[in-house]
């Protein structure tokens, strides 16, 4: 038997973004599974009882009594509280905050971009990440990452090559219907839109983005997901004519649809850990455009068009080509499908599991 506790704080924070996706379908992945002899638990801070989280999963959860920029705080010192109360085998730091406690741990790293882009983050990031990153080193078990981009970063920051392992995410097959949903409808979205997913901060990219856009064939964009630190794009750096529609997060039912309809999903990050939305537009069979550098060029391998996304004529160039062709179109579709069906939470979750086995 191998009792995993799991954090899981991060369901709770105002922008949970990949970070929190990625843990509650791993973890939903090993309940799934079925497996007799692992136990899971889920650790959290305190919050009032009003506040919701924006991911559940079905398992016992333990909160402890101290908020959680104080726990945090505490934590990335080696301080009280300890986890160990809840008998567990093994820890796993999903979100690279190692808690304190005696048994082996396993921490996630997402990425390191913070330490190559430190403009990107806010004041308060760029406290709490390099203080996370230097727990994550001295105090893990095992690092793993979501790519081969991200266990580079980690070994040229002076990781062991031994304690590294890459699991990658999954995505999640659609419930495919050619119904239109009454609240797709209501958006009155333009055939042959572009879509782009995220939160919106400085290292998406968006204002490149943006621009690509108001110089391509493009009549409308459609940009989804939670404001990070950044302000949402101005509406009036568009021309005359074009049509940037500009969402909060939405519903995952109309997410899916934004994602099945779209013409080309463009994602022209500076940086990635993973890029989980170029298999979610991919397992939809929508083309996709996205940078060739960082983790989103080895997600989408030769599946997608891939750009300099410092170069805004390139990404507009993209999109001309791709809006123009029918029959690219279809390439990137066909191969984007048969690319993103490579990637499943199952396989992360058993991978995962392997490791805590190894390290209980």
């Amino acid at each position: 038997m191998v009792k995993v506790a799991a954090l899981i704080e991060q369901f709770w924070h105002r922008v949970p973004g990949g970070t929190g996706r990625a843990t509650a379908e791993t973890l939903q992945a090993m309940i799934e599974l079925n497996e007799k002899d692992l136990e899971l638990v889920g650790i959290k801070a305190w919050h009032p009882r009003a506040n919701k989280a924006s991911f559940s999963v079905d398992i016992q959860t333990e909160r402890l009594h101290l908020p959680r920029p104080t726990l945090y705080g505490r934590w990335l010192d080696g301080k009280a509280p300890s986890i160990d109360g809840v008998g567990h085998d093994v820890a796993w730091a999903s979100a690279m905050v190692v808690p304190t406690t005696n048994t082996p741990v396993v921490t996630t790293v997402h990425d390191l971009d913070f330490l190559n882009y430190p403009e990107t983050l806010s004041r308060r990031g760029s406290r709490f990440f390099p203080r996370a990153w230097q727990a994550a080193k001295d105090r893990s078990d095992r690092i793993v990452c979501p790519s081969q981009y991200v266990a580079g970063q980690c070994l040229n920051q002076g990781v062991d090559s031994s304690i590294i392992e890459v699991v990658p995410w999954g995505v999640k097959p659609p419930e495919r219907t050619n119904l239109v949903s009454d609240e797709f409808s209501q958006l009155s979205v333009d055939e042959g839109y572009l879509l782009w997913v995220g939160t919106k901060e400085p290292r998406k990219n968006l204002k490149r983005l943006v621009e690509a856009f108001d110089a391509s064939m493009a009549h409308t964009l459609v940009l989804v997901g939670p404001k990070g630190w950044e302000q949402d794009p101005n509406l009036s750096t568009v021309s005359e004519g074009k049509n940037l529609i500009v969402l909060p997060q939405v519903s995952d039912e109309l997410l899916s649809e934004l994602y099945q309809n779209a013409s080309a999903f463009v994602f022209p990050s500076l940086a990635e850990g993973f890029g989980l939305p170029v298999l979610e537009a991919m397992i939809r069979s929508t083309p996709v455009i996205t940078s060739g550098v960082a983790a989103t060029a080895e997600v989408a391998g030769d599946a997608a068009l891939t750009v300099d996304p410092l170069d805004v004529g390139e990404i507009s160039q993209a999109i001309d080509s791709v809006l123009d062709s029918a029959s690219l179109r279809s390439e990137l579709a066909l191969a984007g499908l048969q690319r993103a069906e490579a990637f499943s939470w199952s396989s992360a979750a058993k991978d995962y599991l392997d490791i805590f086995r190894a390290v209980a």
